[in-house]
């Protein structure tokens, strides 16, 4: 058959990417034959690419009355349906596709496509599989298998997808923006900022890469630079609802109020979503202080959308802001109802109720920290433990969260072993040689080792869950952990004579500046008679022992106290020589409190749930006494309280 001259000239045109030509030539070849089925094809096509929905399906459905098992051109009617937002007729097209030519790579990846666009991760994921079997070396399907597994927040899988598909096409924009956005929810901001600063070196007016690129320096505070790349983007692409929202978010950050509500004006004027929009303005309001017209804003949503969970969500957290901590629990447990796969509202619901001692409950809704996003989750294989007998079994428990937690929660080994499990204890490797000590002789994995078979496996913070553990039942007969024999007596030699030696941490994690207490603040313990005041910090904080009181000392410990890749074996031993260990809620107060050593612990006004509400003693360490801030920020009289109390003990 020959084809017809304007037909060769749409193909041409096609080809160069000239869409209007390709389409006049294609009108010009049907109008002389109005079934030929490659320009019915090719028509449909262009017209899809160009927006045009219905046009391009009525083309399609010409060319498949004239033949109605080429699969190709059902694939290409199904991606139509995809852009046209129709995916459940698009995934039937795909799959009649594929009944004709089963092994057909672009219709499994298409199908892939219409399945991440109606969230319906994990079948994408199976999609891009199939494709990726069929052709394992296409960057674009290892890019699309890295978008299916970000989603589904299994982020080491999806960065080595987008460190594959680098490596197959190392300026692939599409998977550097992937790789930076899954860094982003990571909060390694500075590493995602890499990634999409590469992308614009090729493609400089990239918007996806501009968007993110500016998400980033907002997560690294650089709220000036983040501003600067979202005007970079609206000068591009000026209508953008999404870029102006948060650019007003930045604008507040730097204190610009009234240019942010500006940017949120222009959000709503560019048909962005109105009830996000609101939540800005409202948290707006709150960072300038303007509680009363936050609360407007927020209850203004919530009157229109009653059934908003985000809008509740928003409400719980200008609750907290204002201590009015049961008017919060209300918010966010409606914010659950409405929407079950809600894991930030749940994370904050189950947080507050075991902040109140209503641990049954609160359990339940901590969970949710499996699932936030920006959350990195262990995935092993085999059967997680849901409280099957364990007598004989071998049961996989392993470490999440900061060495706080872990020091606090690896109470359930002993649990477990009383329960007939033979325990494997996944570990933080610095805490490996410290949790080797045990009774129970766990056997020690550290997190990248590969772990024996198991029967059952369990992140150590669910197992009250899995328990159905209330507050009266919690495991708290200490000590659970030990320190080594040889160091205890070593130190024992090391440590200055003294009364009463008293170790201290005063300097927690960088990033919760309310759990420090200035290391001045523990003068008036300092002059307590008979009291030494050892240092137990370690590489925070320790630049505060040059600038002390006059009349105050601090003794500390030497360049190897506690040196090398292991944590906290002498500091574990260096306690067992000591009186008392006063310490702000940090590591080394868990590690005292396994240890069944007396400890003082000074809590910020809005505590950690673990220490629950108005009490002075704790139902994880018997031998812990809790002194609470009654004033937010003030540690003045929390240390004046201790001061007295460690007085009145030595009377």
């Amino acid at each position: 058959m020959v084809t017809p001259k304007p037909f060769k000239k749409a193909l041409a045109a096609y080809q160069r990417g000239d869409l209007a030509k390709a389409e006049a030539h294609c009108l010009s070849t049907l109008s002389a034959k109005s079934d030929f089925f490659d320009a019915l094809h090719l028509v449909a096509i262009v017209q899809s690419r160009s927006g045009r929905h219905s046009a391009a399906l009525d083309n399609f459905d010409k060319a498949l009355r004239l033949q109605p098992y080429n699969a190709e051109l059902i694939n290409n009617r199904a991606s139509a349906l995809t852009e046209a937002k129709r995916y459940e007729e698009a995934l039937a097209g795909y799959d009649s596709a594929l009944a004709i030519r089963p092994n057909y790579v672009d219709a499994h990846n298409n199908r892939g496509c219409a399945l991440m666009e109606m969230q319906r991760y994990e079948e994408a994921l199976t999609s891009y599989s199939k494709a990726l079997i069929l052709d394992p070396d296409n960057a674009e399907f290892i890019n699309n298998l890295g978008r299916a597994l970000t989603s589904l927040r299994r982020y080491p899988e999806a960065l080595d997808c987008y460190d594959d598909a680098l490596a197959l096409r190392p300026d692939y924009a599409e998977a550097l923006i992937n790789r930076g956005v899954t860094l982003n929810e990571l909060k390694q901001f500075a590493d995602a900022l890499t990634c999409f600063d590469k992308a614009l070196a090729n493609s400089p007016d990239h918007l996806d890469a501009l968007l993110n690129r500016g998400n980033a320096l907002f997560g690294l505070k650089r709220f000036a630079e983040a501003a600067e790349a979202y005007d970079r983007l609206l000068a591009l692409s000026p209508k953008r609802s999404d870029v102006y929202l948060n650019r007003g978010v930045a604008l507040t950050k730097l204190g610009r109020f009234e240019q942010a509500f500006k940017n949120y004006d222009e959000a709503f004027r560019h048909n962005g979503d109105a009830a996000q929009i609101l939540i800005h303005r409202a948290m707006t309001l709150m960072e300038m202080g303007e509680t009363n017209k936050a609360f407007d804003t927020i209850d203004q949503l919530i009157e229109a959308r009653p059934n908003y969970p985000e809008g509740h969500n928003t409400r719980g957290m200008f609750f907290i802001q204002l201590g009015r901590l049961p008017e919060a629990i209300t918010s966010f447990r409606r914010a659950v109802e409405l929407r079950s796969d809600y894991p930030e509202a749940a994370w904050n619901l189950g947080y507050l109720l075991l902040l109140y001692g209503n641990f049954i409950e609160g359990w339940r809704h901590y969970e949710s920290r499996r699932i936030q996003k920006g959350t990195t989750w262990t995935r092993l294989k085999g059967p997680e433990w849901q409280g099957e007998p364990l007598e004989g079994k071998r049961l996989l428990l392993y470490m999440e969260q900061g060495f706080g937690d872990a020091l606090q929660f690896v109470r359930f080994v002993r649990v477990a072993a009383r329960l007939g499990a033979k325990v494997i204890l996944g570990v933080y490797s610095p805490l490996a040689e410290l949790l080797r000590m045990m009774d129970e002789k766990p056997i020690i994995v550290r997190h990248g080792e590969l772990a024996p078979d198991c029967d059952y496996h369990a992140p150590i913070m669910s197992m009250p869950l899995i328990l159905g553990l209330d507050e009266k039942q919690i495991p708290a007969d200490v000590p659970y952990l030990r320190a080594d024999a040889a160091r205890i007596a070593a130190w024992k030699e090391r440590l200055p004579q003294s009364t009463l030696r008293v170790g201290i941490a005063w300097q927690g994690s960088a990033s919760d500046r309310e759990r420090w207490v200035p290391l001045k603040k523990f003068a008036p313990l300092s002059r307590v008679p008979g009291v030494t005041l050892i240092s137990l910090q370690k590489t925070d904080g320790l630049d505060q022992l040059t600038d002390l009181p006059a009349g105050m000392t601090v003794e500390t410990l030497g360049p190897d106290f506690d040196a090398g890749p292991d944590a906290f074996l002498d500091t574990a031993a260096v306690m067992m020589n000591l009186d008392l260990i006063v310490s702000i809620d940090t590591g080394i107060a868990h590690l005292a409190g396994a240890l069944g050593l007396p400890v003082w612990i000074a809590l910020k006004y809005h505590p950690d749930w673990r220490w629950l509400l108005e009490r002075d003693d704790s139902p994880w360490y018997p031998t812990a006494r809790l002194f609470r801030q009654r004033q937010k920020g003030e540690w003045t009289p929390v240390m004046e309280e201790i001061t007295r109390e460690l007085e009145r003990a030595q009377q």
